[in-house]
């Protein structure tokens, strides 16, 4: 899938459509329902910072070399009468930031929005850790291209330990769009409790997560807080148990008691349908010029066969102690995979219960092995669906959309439990004996983010994914192939926890 890589796997990226749905919110444009909130002010600066012998030769920034920077100071300028200052912001080098490596934590006070010039100068200063005045290190203080972004400054904490999450999320289509998220996420616990805003130079604290050999003296030592185990995903209730959500809001009776199962409760139906909406947004948004990308991609060399291209992403989001969602980058090689085996490391924090080879079913690596347990009624079932469309024959739907709907039938049978169909969303029918919402886009369940026909048509909603999305509206093919498929967030067995039973 050509193009991915530029539009989803870069802070710089990130900046950009930040920006462009500000532009485009600014003018009451037709995409702007496309923008999700979970959008984080960030901005990118073209910086250059040159090693002369063992200290820095730093040319000063121009406005030039700060994206948007009008924008900037009139944004930051507005929020001092909206949100308390002091104001924190991650600095990340755009390249080469594994482990962290070159991010650091930059104070923005009242002061430094006075004028232009003011916030210039404070951009200038931070765009490398200051601690690279001291100590050289190739990776950490190299010449950098950086962002900006804001920091989640009441974050959600994992006995309390602030963390952030890693989704994956799958596009096996983009003409029609079809998108796949996994059930779950991968919590990224700090090795370091948070206290606040107080020490922004405990990066132990505040960025570097997980096993970072400059937090952790050894596995035993970060494992030590979690007597029943790392919480190795987000369905667990062992994380719900850990989790500190509703800090400022004990007193909620609903939540008073703030156990996991009223958290896992409160994840399922206001939490990840936020980030159902967010993942749908990104996806949408970025359409036309992910097709834009295909168009343009060479045609395989030396009269190979035509394939079909696939991209799995895997964004981090944070979270914070209301329960909001933000989305913090979206990368294109930001792996975590475990194993079932109990090695050490990151073995014994995620483990691979399928996940791999269900996104391979799913993009038809092995050739949808089920399919002759069903093709006889998928069959009969589109020839009936596009009787009824077009009003004649089977003939009616041109042979690229009958191949459009075939497969998207054998990715559903082949998605398995741990994944589910993002968009086009996934359809509540009556014969699943739950009570469907109803609205006039159609019929949904209960706990799913909804996409409306703002949102469609923000998109461009072409032709074949409309027929797509009106045949799973009409046609039942959970009955077709007979695998469940129900949208939502994992809920991880077992159900007692604690002493606490969840249904």
């Amino acid at each position: 899938m050509p193009g991915v890589m530029p539009l989803f796997g870069t802070k710089q990226s990130y900046a950009d459509f930040y920006w462009k749905c500000r532009s485009m919110a600014g003018n009451q444009h037709f995409k702007s329902s496309l923008c999700p909130d979970a959008w984080v002010l960030s901005w990118n600066v073209n910086g250059e910072e040159r090693r002369w012998k063992k200290s820095f030769k730093r040319q000063a920034l121009k406005e030039r070399d700060v994206e948007h920077f009008r924008g900037v100071y009139d944004t930051l300028k507005a929020m001092r009468k909206t949100e308390p200052y002091p104001l924190v912001f991650i600095v990340k080098p755009q390249k080469d930031t594994y482990l962290s490596r070159g991010m650091h934590l930059a104070r923005l006070d009242s002061k430094h929005v006075k004028d232009r010039s003011a916030l210039l100068r404070w951009i200038q200063s931070h765009v490398v850790d200051k601690s690279c005045d001291k100590k050289w290190d190739d990776i950490r203080c190299a010449r950098r291209r950086v962002t900006f972004q804001l920091y989640v400054q009441r974050p959600a904490t994992v006995h309390g330990r602030k963390f952030d999450m890693r989704f994956w999320v799958l596009f096996t289509s983009l003409d029609p769009l079809r998108v796949y998220v996994m059930r779950h996420a991968y919590p990224k616990v700090a090795t370091k409790k948070y206290a606040g805003l107080a020490d922004l130079q405990d990066q132990c604290e505040h960025i570097r997560l997980l096993l970072d050999p400059s937090c952790n003296e050894s596995v035993a030592q970060f494992l030590r807080p979690y007597p029943d185990g790392y919480p190795k995903s987000t369905g667990s209730p062992i994380f719900f148990e850990a989790l500190d959500f509703w800090k400022r809001h004990a007193s909620r009776d609903e939540l008073g008691k703030s156990s996991w199962v009223a958290k896992e409760s409160y994840w399922q139906s206001t939490v990840w349908p936020s980030l159902e909406r967010a993942f749908t947004s990104v996806a949408m948004l970025a359409r036309d010029s992910l097709l834009a990308a295909a168009r343009d991609a060479p045609a395989p060399a030396g009269g190979a066969p035509a394939h079909r291209r696939f991209a799995l992403l895997s964004p981090d989001l944070a979270v914070d102690d209301e329960g909001a969602a933000f989305i913090e980058e979206i990368n294109t090689n930001g792996m975590i995979m475990g194993t079932n085996e109990r090695g050490g490391g990151y073995n014994d924090l995620f483990h691979d219960d399928d996940y791999l080879r269900g996104f391979l079913r799913i993009v038809g690596a092995d050739g949808f092995p089920r399919r002759g347990n069903y093709s006889a009624r998928l069959d009969s079932e589109i020839a009936a669906w596009c009787a009824r469309r077009r009003g004649g024959a089977r003939g009616g739907c041109a042979p690229e959309l009958v191949d459009e709907l075939e497969r998207t039938v054998h990715e559903e049978a082949h998605a398995g439990k741990h994944w589910y169909r993002l968009y086009p969303p996934l359809p509540c029918h009556k014969r699943h004996g739950h009570v469907c919402d109803v609205d006039d886009d159609g019929k949904w369940w209960p706990e799913q983010h909804r996409v409306t026909r703002e949102m469609r048509k923000a998109m461009r909603e072409r032709d074949l994914d409309e027929a797509v999305r009106a045949f799973v509206r009409d046609v039942d093919t959970e009955a077709i192939h007979g695998e469940p498929m129900v949208p939502g967030h994992a809920r991880w067995y077992p159900r007692i926890y604690n002493g606490l039973y969840a249904p």
